[in-house]
């Protein structure tokens, strides 16, 4: 199971960062800090990758600065933070641990990525016994840095309820 939490929007110094953006480009507060940590480099990599922020779309900044790894994931112009969610997770799966900078969204749209990012994190492996150790999921924190982080949680709150239930009767009928 996915653990998702939420915290105040404070860029983090190092690890796996997350940055959800539209096709206007426009990068949020914590985006734009990220930027200036970078010398400009996060919007050199996008201008190189040719990244339009159209949905699905994706550009990878491997070790920039003190990160391991930087990706930016295009939104589109779509409002579907579940699915968001879970082209999150599609792309981070070989992760422990990743930070998500969601000071764009609201505390109920920044829930709904999460429960997204946890339903799409769903795997049943109880009898998966050949599986080798690069082929297995390593995805297991998922951090929200958003401005209502406290609204963020009791937004989540209920939709963790209902992600459990789903994932409980995934496990029924795979059993």
């Amino acid at each position: 199971m996915l653990d998702i939490g939420f915290a105040k929007a404070d860029l983090p110094k190092s690890g796996v960062l997350v940055v959800p953006l539209g096709e206007a480009l426009e990068l949020s507060p914590l985006a734009a800090k990220l930027n200036d940590a970078l010398s400009g480099g996060l919007k050199r990599a996008l201008e190189a990758a040719e990244f339009k922020g159209k949905s699905g779309q994706q550009a990878n900044l491997l070790a920039p600065g003190n990160y391991k790894r930087v990706l930016v994931l295009g939104t589109g112009k779509a409002n579907a933070p579940e699915a968001l969610g879970g082209a999150i997770t599609a792309a981070l799966m070989k992760e422990p641990q990743a930070t998500v900078l969601a000071d764009a969204f609201t505390p109920a749209q920044a829930a709904a990525i999460g429960f997204g990012a946890r339903l799409r994190a769903y795997r049943f492996d109880k009898y998966r016994t050949t599986q080798k150790d690069d082929e297995k999921t390593k995805l297991a924190t998922l951090t929200f840095l958003t401005t209502g982080h406290k609204a963020a949680e009791a937004a989540y709150a209920p939709l963790a309820a209902t992600a459990y239930g789903v994932e409980f009767t995934r496990d029924l009928v795979t059993e």
